[in-house]
C-alpha cells in the first residue's frame, strides 16, 4: 500500500464529505418531494369531496320549494298577506294554515293552492281589530321535487 500524501488524503476525505453531502441532498430531496407530494394529494382529497358536497347541495336547492309570507298592504283594518315561491321549484298541494287569533277575522283558516310556480304569489285578506299589537302564525305544508310534505311556517307581527 502506498502512502499517501496530506494533500492526496485531504482529496479523498473531501470527496467522501461531498460525495455524502450528495447523497444526503438526494435523499432529503426525495423526502420532501414525498412528504409534500402526500399533502397535496390528501388536500386535493378534502378539497374534491367539499366541491362534490357542494354541487349535490345545489342539486338539492334546485329540487326544493320555499314559501314566504310578508304583509303587502294594511288599509285601516284590512291586511293583505302575499305568500311567495322563492325556492327554485313548483311547490305543490299547497296548504296554508293560519292560526287561531281572536285579533283576526278571517274566511277561512286553510287555503290551499294547486300548485305555485317559482316567484309566483297568492294573496289573501283578512281583517285586524285597529291598534291591537298581534302576531299571525302561518304553517305551510307543500310537495316539491326534492320531497313531499315539506313543512315550514311564517310569523307575521301586526301594528
Amino acid at each position: 500500500m502506498k502512502n499517501l500524501t496530506t494533500a492526496e488524503f485531504i482529496t479523498i476525505v473531501l470527496s467522501a464529505f461531498a460525495l455524502l453531502v450528495s447523497i444526503f441532498a438526494i435523499f432529503g430531496s426525495l423526502y420532501t418531494y414525498c412528504v409534500h407530494d402526500a399533502k397535496l394529494k390528501k388536500q386535493d382529497a378534502k378539497l374534491n369531496k367539499y366541491q362534490l358536497e357542494k354541487i349535490d347541495e345545489e342539486k338539492i336547492r334546485q329540487k326544493r320549494a320555499k314559501i314566504k309570507a310578508e304583509v303587502v298592504s294594511k288599509i285601516n283594518t284590512l291586511v293583505t298577506i302575499r305568500i311567495t315561491n322563492i325556492g327554485f321549484c313548483e311547490a305543490k298541494d299547497l296548504k296554508i294554515d293560519i292560526q287561531e287569533n281572536p285579533d283576526f277575522h278571517i274566511k277561512t283558516n286553510h287555503i290551499s293552492k294547486e300548485l305555485l310556480r317559482t316567484a309566483d304569489h297568492e294573496s289573501f285578506e283578512l281583517w285586524h281589530l285597529h291598534g291591537v299589537h298581534s302576531k299571525l302564525r302561518l304553517d305551510f305544508t307543500w310537495n316539491d321535487e326534492f320531497q313531499n310534505d315539506n313543512k315550514d311556517y311564517a310569523e307575521l307581527i301586526l301594528t
